[in-house]
């Protein structure tokens, strides 16, 4: 069990105060009334105004999750002095009934589902035991038909037959009855099964919170009688937001993309939040907060090592016993291993006007946030190393003056129409960010080898060699010109030894893109119907006795 309390000092007069000054224990009803949700975990709070008579009472909310840290616990009282804190998670005394209009309609609801049920198998088990009585009097009349004690009396037998024959009629009838209510029964059954298990749902749907609570118990004194004010704020772990995103991009003579921006929410905490104020931060307050610590970088200079002269096995073996133990390595100070946090930025916070309800672990709840717009560059993109078509790509620059959040729920659309889902990465204010909407059939690529020779098959020169040629080609059979950023690459070497030499066709508009080496980038405009053609050239060289990897 775990146990938390606060015990401010009691003044001495609060000591000797009267005995009739004490009061009961006051049961105080509360329930989230705001929320504050973060990237993973919330803080909620609960707000509850109780009447208090003068002296000393202790005030119990019964029904906190169950799996709040009493460490993280704020407490504040407004009317009253607070004098402690106590917290109980097991080993709950009874509480008082507090459900809610709603809930107890729902249990109203599925207790009139089974009593209709109960009544109904009652019905039918009486017919099940008409069936019974009337095969246990046909068996009896068949027995007393076949029986050996039966009168001589022509006349006494007759009367007999004639009984035996009228109850086995009559007991068929019966049994006959009784079947066919059975059977009609049971298919009224299948509607009262199905009445118990939606009002079980129904009620179900209503109590989403664990039936395990948590204890808080605070001890006040007032002064004199009135109203007091409880805030109980607490942490859970179990919740989380996170960004939505739609991207409209508007094509024609001015382009430009329209962020509509959302979010997901969901919680496991234990308890339902029901039409609760929601605010949504992007600070995790279970970040790191304090920054790193640079130690100081310690570096030694030694005699290089000397040269040890090669013996054979046998030296070696008989050297064993005569070598010293080696000496001892110098130990290194070496900075301590840290855990890296990955920030989202600048905090941000949405408040939302209208109040919210999630349920505990039944809910995903979207929420709508506002609206951004950018304009943006419309080209096209093409890799024809991976890829054979072009994509739509909108350049654009974050002019927000807060942190566009990344999330992997992104929906792209061009023109209205839905091109795709993808992961959106954060983009900073001020940040240029290239976004892709899906291919453009009407850019096909191709790229051909045209040759490859290799030196050490005699084919060039006596070093070994390769030349290698390359043909890109870009085919725009649409009715639309296109700006398009063709990307390929040529090898490269960080060895003397290895030649590289290259040569493109029309050349690169961009070598080294983005810093990274060999990689070209070619801005071109390709016209409706017509073709673009880039053509790479590399030779490569390398000394006699290497292989190239």
């Amino acid at each position: 069990m775990r146990f938390a309390i606060l015990a401010p000092v009691v003044s001495l007069s609060a000591l000797l105060a009267p005995l009739a000054l004490w009061a009961d224990t006051l049961t105080v009803d509360s329930a989230p009334s705001a929320v504050t949700v973060y990237p993973y975990g919330a803080q909620v709070t609960r707000t509850a105004t109780v009447t208090l008579p003068q002296g000393t009472h202790d005030l119990v909310l019964p029904d906190l999750p169950q799996n709040v840290d009493p460490g993280r616990i704020s407490v504040k009282l407004a009317g009253a002095q607070l004098q402690s804190v106590s917290f109980r998670d097991r080993n709950q005394p009874p509480g008082p009934d507090q459900d809610t209009p709603e809930v107890t309609a729902a249990r109203d609801a599925l207790k009139a589902a089974e009593t209709a049920l109960g009544a109904l198998d009652d019905r039918i088990a009486l017919a099940q035991v008409a069936v019974q009585a009337a095969k246990a009097q046909t068996d009896f009349l068949t027995a007393l038909g076949t029986s050996e004690a039966l009168p001589m009396d022509v006349a006494t037998l007759r009367e007999l037959a004639q009984m035996i024959g009228d109850q086995t009629l009559v007991a068929g009838q019966v049994a006959g009855q009784a079947q066919t209510s059975i059977r009609i029964l049971m298919e009224e059954r299948k509607d009262r099964t199905e009445d118990v298990a939606d009002a079980q749902a129904a009620l179900d749907a209503l109590l989403t919170a664990d039936q395990d609570r948590t204890r808080l118990t605070l001890t006040a004194t007032a002064q004199a009688a009135g109203e007091a004010t409880v805030e109980v704020s607490y942490h859970v772990d179990d919740a989380a937001w996170a960004p939505v995103y739609n991207l409209r991009l508007t094509t024609g003579d001015t382009s430009s993309v329209e962020l509509e921006r959302g979010a997901a929410v969901r919680q496991y905490s234990g308890e339902d939040w029901g039409d609760v104020s929601m605010t949504l931060a992007t600070v995790q307050p279970s970040g790191q907060t304090w920054p790193g610590t640079i130690y100081s970088d310690l570096r030694r200079i030694e005699d290089p090592a000397k040269p040890k002269a090669r013996m054979n096995a046998e030296a070696a073996l008989g050297a064993a016993a005569d070598m010293a133990p080696p000496s001892p390595v110098p130990e290194t100070i070496q900075e301590p291993a840290m855990a890296v946090a990955m920030l989202d930025g600048p905090s941000v916070q949405y408040a939302f006007p209208l109040p919210v309800s999630v349920a505990n672990g039944a809910d995903d709840v979207r929420i709508a946030l506002d609206k951004v717009g950018f304009d943006a560059d419309v080209y096209a993109r093409a890799v024809p190393l991976s890829d054979s078509v072009a994509y739509r790509m909108a350049r654009m620059t974050n002019t927000t003056q807060e942190q566009l959040l990344g999330t992997d729920l992104a929906t792209a659309f061009v023109d209205g129409q839905m091109v795709g889902q993808f992961n959106f990465a954060p983009v900073a204010p001020g940040q240029e960010v290239d976004i892709a909407f899906g291919p453009i059939e009407t850019l096909r690529l191709n790229r051909v080898r045209l040759n490859r020779n290799e030196g050490d098959r005699g084919i060039i020169s006596r070093s070994n060699e390769i030349t290698e040629a390359t043909r890109i080609d870009i085919e725009n059979t649409g009715a639309k010109p296109w700006r398009v950023e063709l990307f390929d690459r040529v090898p490269v070497s960080e060895q003397e030894d290895l030649e590289i030499d290259w040569s493109a066709q029309p050349a690169p508009t961009v070598t080294d893109h983005e810093d990274r080496k060999g990689v070209l980038m070619w801005d071109l405009t390709v016209a409706p119907g017509d073709e673009s053609n880039v053509t790479l050239e590399v030779d490569m060289s390398w000394p006699e006795g290497k292989i190239l990897r």
